[in-house]
């Protein structure tokens, strides 16, 4: 399984990756902000991406939308740390397969990865 970890906070990069080592995903690729993730994912063309909602130079719903564009049954996870209903409606719209609340733990985030690839 080809992963793509995006998030401003390198620290958080780092955490998604430290919790997905003894996992079967392969990480093809870690992005700071949309548009760097939007150029590896037309490289690599993961399976899933776990991208975070609010990062500069594009932000993780214009990410999603290019994304599905380029890769239409590549499923995308939402992080975010402001976990509304309005943002949690706005990016199942747009085609996420889910999102999650930050903080979470590994178990949370190995759990949520494994329910969306079925």
């Amino acid at each position: 399984m080809k992963l793509l970890i995006v998030d401003d906070s390198k620290l958080m990069r780092n955490i998604i990756e430290d919790f997905l080592e003894e996992e079967d995903f392969t990480i093809v690729g870690s992005a700071p902000d949309g548009e760097t993730a939007l150029e590896i994912f037309k490289t690599t063309l993961p399976d899933i991406v776990t991208m975070d909602v609010t990062m500069p130079r594009m932000d993780g719903i214009t990410c999603l939308t290019e994304m599905l564009k380029i890769k239409s049954d590549a499923k995308i996870l939402m992080l975010t740390s402001q976990a509304d209903k309005v943002t949690s409606n706005e990016v199942i719209a747009r085609g996420a397969a889910g999102i999650l609340s930050k903080p979470f733990g590994a178990e949370k985030l190995i759990d949520t990865l494994k329910e969306i690839m079925g």
